[in-house]
């Protein structure tokens, strides 16, 4: 077992000095001694439930550190996503040594629940497709602020519904638990390129499991011709019903499964970027606001950052990539 140097501590300590130290003890109490039916396990550690003394809903996430070289880069991506301010991005907002190698990261979280956990009606009655456009919406929306709206981009690769919060209005909350491990890329279009065909790839799989209420293993033998042969009623989640819906929520299913469609090409040097992919849903929602129900979702909340409401009337073609310059000055997270 490693021990870290006290004197090495504070500097490490500093990189992440926008973030809340925790006692462990504040963290045990909030986690009721980190008792087993709080705990959740994750590909990254395991991790706890808990509230805090002022009420707060957290989760504590346990990261073994195996040297100091990895902890410092920990703390490095826990500065970068203590200073990431995005309502659809859960923060991280403090941490705390549990031993020499063990260090606990602190979430936010919300009580509604995974959207996993609601397509798969473990929690709630049954998701409308109103609430799965809007958090589809969001997490576009959030990606693409991860890539072109911080110093450091972070391309998110392998987002699961299981990592995607609902809070208690069923806004979408992107969990911090991936973004900790990271490969580095170099900086190169062709990296850029490919970390973004992945996340756009990857988005294609959630937009259909959102509008299938699953994951389907058989893609190109069932789902994708029964898209392209507009067979939507044998593939909408049940729960909400293809032919139950008005003639433009059908119409919007049927965009959506189009862009999904368009989504999975793009490993094949086709479809949108990420941006073009938030564009098209954009429209999606804009063009009906208003015209089926009081309650369409409010396109100047879920694209508050003043940046990405610029991007949306851009063509997907001139943002495609940063700019070369915009490149080199930063290190670009890859989060596979």
């Amino acid at each position: 077992m490693w021990y870290l140097d006290p004197f090495c501590l504070p500097r490490i300590l500093g990189r992440a000095c926008n973030t809340r130290q925790f006692t462990y003890q504040e963290l045990k109490e909030a986690t009721k001694g980190f008792e087993e039916n709080q705990k959740f396990v994750h590909v990254d550690g395991t991790v706890h439930t808990g509230v805090l003394n002022d009420g707060s809903l957290v989760a504590v996430q346990k990261v073994k550190c195996d040297d100091q070289q990895c902890l410092r880069e920990i703390m490095e991506r826990v500065e970068l996503l203590s200073q990431v301010s995005h309502r659809n991005i859960a923060r991280v907002i403090g941490f705390c040594f549990d031993s020499n190698s063990t260090l606990l990261l602190v979430h936010e979280y919300f009580s509604n629940g995974t959207l996993g956990e609601h397509l798969q009606q473990e929690r709630g009655n049954c998701l409308s497709w109103y609430f799965r456009i809007n958090i589809a919406t969001e997490v576009a929306c959030a990606l693409s602020y991860l890539q072109h709206e911080i110093s450091t981009p972070i391309y998110l690769q392998d987002l699961k519904s299981s990592e995607i919060f609902l809070d208690i209005d069923y806004s979408a909350k992107i969990a911090g638990f991936n973004f900790l491990n990271p490969g580095l890329g170099n900086g190169s279009c062709s990296y850029v390129a490919s970390y973004d065909s992945d996340v756009v790839f990857n988005f294609g799989l959630l937009l259909l499991e959102l509008i299938m209420g699953s994951k389907h293993c058989d893609l190109s033998e069932q789902v994708l011709p029964k898209i392209n042969e507009k067979r939507f009623h044998e593939i909408v989640d049940p729960c909400i019903g293809f032919s139950e819906q008005s003639q433009i929520q059908r119409e919007q299913i049927e965009r959506v499964a189009g862009l999904a469609v368009r989504c999975l090409s793009r490993k094949e040097g086709g479809g949108p970027c990420m941006v073009g992919v938030m564009q098209e849903l954009s429209r999606i929602v804009k063009e009906n606001v208003g015209s089926s129900s009081g309650t369409e979702p409010v396109l100047e909340e879920t694209f508050s950052n003043s940046s990405l409401l610029q991007m949306i009337s851009m063509s997907p073609d001139s943002i495609h990539l940063p700019s070369g310059d915009k490149m080199r000055s930063g290190t670009i997270l890859r989060i596979s």
